[in-house]
């Protein structure tokens, strides 16, 4: 049944001629949507109240449990365009109501990037030595004499550049205006290199893969970089309800013979023209 109910509101607008949405929106997927442009910007644009069920014993239907206070008011008054993002929704522009009418998914051209991103903050970042056995980019620094710097010091310092990195993907007037699903690790968790997750999972829309959002799981080298995939991760990425499809390589890690691909660490991906360059190494 339904669990989340979306209003619409036209506060603004009020033109008879967009009076349902149906007139200036159209789905075209579970994660893409088409737009008038019209509507995409002020004066005109659209906010949204979202109601959640909450269950009612007696309620016969969904309309009655709404009548009675079933669904409860969860957030207001939010912009349109912003809620569909928050979602993960894509939102493709159209020109008019006639294209918006022609308009399908077949239209929609795949994305090189992304509007949400997944990132580690490096609150417990220290070299690796699990992979710098044949990593050759990885050393340990030794400072000379009078220059070095204490520890907290150094955390300090690399926290202040990474909240500039972080303000300045997230920031909708000053920054790209990302969603950032943000997350950290601590010592207790020997994941030295939990900043880089995009080594063990990779996500694909269904124009990637032929009609099936789908996320993969890479197999890890080094064994602390396989503790990376926290339940809180995986629970996080699974919460998002899009990714009908789990292509899980990990198995690998513990054939007889064991593989690795550490995912965009060993592939980079032109998702436009699906492919994928890579370079044999220890890693992949």
């Amino acid at each position: 049944g339904v669990r989340k109910l979306v209003i619409v509101r036209d506060v603004f607008d009020r033109d008879p001629k967009r009076a349902v949405l149906a007139d200036w929106f159209k789905l075209l997927s579970d994660d893409v949507c088409a737009v008038l442009k019209g509507v995409m910007r002020s004066p005109y644009r659209r906010l949204v109240n979202e109601y959640v069920f909450v269950e009612e014993k007696g309620a016969e239907s969904e309309a009655a449990a709404f009548r009675n206070g079933a669904f409860q008011l969860q957030t207001h008054d939010v912009d349109f365009l912003k809620y569909l993002r928050d979602e993960g929704i894509r939102v493709l522009p159209v020109n008019d109501e006639a294209q918006l009418k022609r308009v399908s998914i077949a239209d929609v051209p795949v994305q090189q990037s992304t509007n949400h991103v997944l990132m580690v903050a490096p609150t417990s970042f220290e070299p690796n030595m699990f992979a710098a056995e044949d990593n050759h980019f990885m050393g340990r620094y030794e400072p000379k004499e009078g220059e070095g710097v204490e520890p907290l010091t150094l955390q300090h310092k690399v926290l202040r550049e990474f909240e500039g990195l972080h303000s300045r993907l997230t920031s909708v007037d000053q920054g790209a205006g990302l969603v950032c699903h943000l997350f950290s690790h601590e010592v207790h968790h020997n994941t030295p290199d939990a900043v880089f997750p995009n080594n063990w999972f990779s996500t694909h829309t269904n124009l990637e893969v032929d009609g099936e959002c789908t996320l993969v799981l890479y197999p890890m080298r080094a064994p602390n970089r396989r503790l990376e995939r926290r339940p809180d991760f995986l629970h996080r990425l699974h919460s998002f309800r899009r990714y009908t499809h789990v292509f899980d390589l990990t198995r690998q890690e513990q054939s007889a013979d064991p593989k690795f691909l550490e995912g965009t660490g060993s592939l980079v991906l032109d998702r436009i023209n699906r492919i994928a360059y890579a370079v044999e190494s220890e890693r992949t």
